[in-house]
């Protein structure tokens, strides 16, 4: 059985994209050693799953199944424990293609920085984004191609 837990749990919150196989359980259980979640449990997950659910995890010390984790949005997809690998495949050949990289690295540090400023600021930052991305010329690339109904070549 799949087990994340503590420190296996805290370094899949440090990633952007989580799969769990359908008998995967999750967890935070330092509080139950006397400890706390030390390497970002406190931290990504209240940005990930919201406080009061974060709060019940990690003070219960609980272990939920891969269903109540999508449901709360800690994974993304549950699949049959063979299927993980494939999953992970499909997700990353879905990333790359036909994707402007620049856009994708873009997307990503406006979503994960945007989340540490007020909505106002990131939204600023997101329209000079979008502004800045059409001197990389991946947009140009993107758009040409879509009206020449072609798949764009980055």
């Amino acid at each position: 059985m799949d087990m994340p837990l503590g420190g296996g749990l805290e370094l899949a919150l440090a990633c952007d994209i989580r799969i769990a196989s359908k008998n995967a359980k999750f967890g935070l259980p330092e509080t139950g050693l006397g400890l706390i979640p030390g390497f970002g449990g406190t931290q990504r997950l209240p940005r990930i799953v919201g406080r009061g659910i974060a709060l019940e995890i990690i003070l219960t010390g609980d272990h939920i199944d891969s269903e109540r984790a999508l449901k709360i949005g800690l994974v993304n997809h549950v699949v049959e424990l063979q299927e993980l690998l494939p999953k992970a495949e499909e997700m990353m050949q879905k990333m790359l293609k036909y994707k402007g990289v620049e856009a994708q690295k873009v997307a990503r540090w406006l979503v994960h920085s945007g989340s540490e400023l007020p909505l106002t600021a990131s939204l600023e930052r997101e329209v000079n984004a979008f502004a800045e991305m059409f001197e990389k010329g991946e947009p140009e690339k993107g758009i040409t191609a879509f009206l020449n109904k072609q798949k764009p070549e980055f």
